[in-house]
């Protein structure tokens, strides 16, 4: 072989594209009522009486008294006549005003990224072999031009004995391979059987990444084996929002009684707190009026406001199942509620979802596992099918 060219050129380049897009919307809307009610309502009474009264009496008396007779007679007569008017007038005058005031706020806030990462590397390995030889023995330079060698390769079954020659303390080792493509079929059958990788237990996995029972396994241990293993969680959320919305009429003036009403909490979570939008209209005259809120877990309470609408924030609740509320305030006709519960997982279900994942990830892992032995084993006996080839030959 005259000359050999070997070159090899790498190219690595990488590309990054981020894109951060921000939207906002927000939507205000304020509704104003007012409603007037005037009443006039007059009486009148008209009251006539006449009273008359008679009256005639006579007296006749006669009397003998010696020899002489008395003869008397009397008589009289009374007239009574007596008239009685009388005017009654009443007027009553009524005027009632409603107002009521709502105010909505929508705000919404859409933030949106967008990352693009683009990795090229190329290689490029060169490796050139220049079989013409060089013609040494002319002065002629048409000659003297390079030739190709023409021959042929034939394959041999020979067996072939090396020897070993001493030459004092100059040692040569002298070894031929007769079957180049021996070698490259031998490398293939190892590269094949390295294609085969153990499945990882979880539960004796190193370091961060072991999870022995259903209790140790975190969320993020979960998606780690999951992935692995192909095997699809069950959705949770560790965190939500109930909304609980109600209207509350009080009929009397003054005090507005206790009302009552049984409030049901999702299922698995607790209300750790609750933000309340509230809006209404008074019953009276006054200029403020009172709101209580009494929870069944003794928390009590007590909100005085003059404005009609607002908001309340109570932390520390608590709350899960169903649980009592009780409502009553001061100068309150009407009051709308939309309570907003602030919810996070129980523990007990959030133990049940991590237990369950993690029987579905040991699952998949023995079936994989199973799946590595048999495939292992087809491929020991491919092996020795062809060692016993090799032998025959």
């Amino acid at each position: 072989m005259a000359s050999e060219l070997r070159h090899k050129s790498s190219v690595a380049r990488d590309y990054a594209e981020i894109t951060d897009t921000t939207s906002k919307y927000q939507e205000s809307e304020k509704l104003s009522d007012t409603s007037k009610t005037s009443r006039a309502d007059m009486q009148t009474e008209i009251a006539k009486e006449i009273k008359k009264e008679q009256n005639i009496t006579s007296n006749t008396r006669f009397s003998y008294n010696s020899g002489a007779y008395n003869f008397e007679m009397t008589g009289g007569y009374a007239n009574n006549s007596a008239q009685q008017d009388s005017v009654r007038q009443a007027v009553m005058k009524s005027r009632e005003i409603t107002e009521k005031a709502m105010e909505k706020v929508v705000s919404r806030v859409s933030e949106e990224r967008v990352q693009k990462i683009i990795k090229e590397y190329t290689e490029t390995n060169v490796h050139e072999f220049d079989n013409r030889g060089k013609v040494t023995e002319t002065n002629n330079p048409e000659m003297a031009k390079p030739k190709h060698i023409s021959g042929i390769y034939r394959w041999i079954d020979i067996k072939y004995k090396n020897q070993i020659y001493n030459y004092g303390k100059r040692t040569m080792f002298e070894f031929m391979v007769p079957e180049p493509a021996r070698l490259h079929r031998l490398a293939f059958m190892v590269s094949k059987g390295q294609i085969l990788t153990t499945p990882v237990d979880p539960r004796s996995a190193r370091g961060e990444l072991k999870m022995e029972s259903g209790k140790e396994a975190t969320r993020k241990l979960l998606e780690y084996w999951a992935k692995i293993y192909k095997v699809e969680l069950t959705p949770l959320k560790e965190s939500d929002v109930q909304h609980y919305p109600f209207v509350e009429s009080f009929y009397n003036e003054g005090n507005c009684p206790v009302v009552q009403r049984n409030v049901k909490i999702n299922d698995g979570y607790v209300a750790k707190s609750v933000k309340i939008d509230f809006s209404y209209w008074r019953k009276g005259s006054g200029s403020s009026s009172r709101i209580n809120l009494d929870f069944s877990n003794g928390i009590n309470k007590e909100f005085w406001f003059e404005e009609i609408s607002g908001t309340i924030t109570i932390d520390n609740l608590h709350l899960s199942d169903t649980f009592s509320l009780k409502n009553s305030g001061y100068n309150l006709g009407q009051i709308e509620y939309n309570m907003y519960f602030n919810l996070k997982i129980n523990p007990n279900k959030l133990e049940a979802w991590q237990t369950e994942n993690f029987n579905a990830i040991i699952k998949a892992y023995e079936e994989a596992y199973k799946k590595f032995q048999e495939e292992q084993i087809k491929l020991d006996e491919e092996q020795k099918k062809k060692k016993k080839k090799r032998k025959k030959k």
